[in-house]
Parts: C-alpha cells; sequence; structure tokens
C-alpha cells in the first residue's frame, strides 16, 4: 500500500475523465440496443469509485502496488429484462470493450445476473 497516496492524487486528478468515459459507455449501449428496436435492457448502471472506498478497498486487501492491483475504479452493469437476452448484450460488449472488461459477470444465475 506504499502508493496509495501517489494513486488517490492520481485519481482525483482523473476522476472526471473516468464519469465521462462511464457516461460514454452507457449512452453507447443504450443508443445500440434502442436502434435495434428489441427491449433487451432493463436498466445500466455506471459507477466511479469514491475516494473513501479506494482507501477502503486497499487498506482491506492490503494492496502493495494500488496502480497494478486496483482494477476496479469504475465500472458498468447492464441488466435485461430477459434471461434470453444477456447473451446478445454480452457479445456487444465483449466485442466493443474487448480488452476493457475486468470480470463477465453475464449468466450468472446465482448473483441475480
Amino acid at each position: 500500500m506504499s502508493n496509495l497516496i501517489g494513486f488517490m492524487l492520481y485519481f482525483r486528478k482523473y476522476r472526471k475523465i473516468y464519469e465521462r468515459a462511464i457516461q460514454s459507455v452507457q449512452k453507447e449501449i443504450e443508443e445500440y440496443f434502442g436502434d435495434t428496436g428489441e427491449d433487451f435492457i432493463h436498466y445500466i448502471r455506471g459507477r466511479v469509485k469514491t475516494g473513501e472506498s479506494i482507501t477502503d478497498k486497499a487498506s482491506k486487501k492490503k494492496y502493495d502496488d494500488v496502480f497494478e492491483q486496483m482494477d476496479d475504479v469504475a465500472g458498468v452493469r447492464v441488466v435485461c429484462h430477459n434471461e434470453s437476452d444477456i447473451e446478445q448484450v454480452a457479445a456487444f460488449i465483449r466485442m466493443r470493450y474487448r480488452g476493457s472488461i475486468k470480470e463477465d459477470k453475464a449468466i450468472k444465475k446465482d448473483r441475480g445476473y
């Protein structure tokens, strides 16, 4: 956790960029599936961690290198109306954001999505 202060300075400087990126991703998904005329998506939620939650997580996990290990500063959750729509939405996200997905929780029935 030696570089937590440096990470927090970085985060404060670039937080708005993370927020704009999340908004952009949400809008792109909404527009793409809105243009299909199908009602696949129940809701989309995006979030950028707070400084407090970053500090709490880094302390709890005892990160040695926050820059390398903190990999969920921002995220988007897409919830579909029907289970049968999940794979189509997940395929679009995988294709469009290849390399940006930390954890693919598509079709995790035991977790409710």
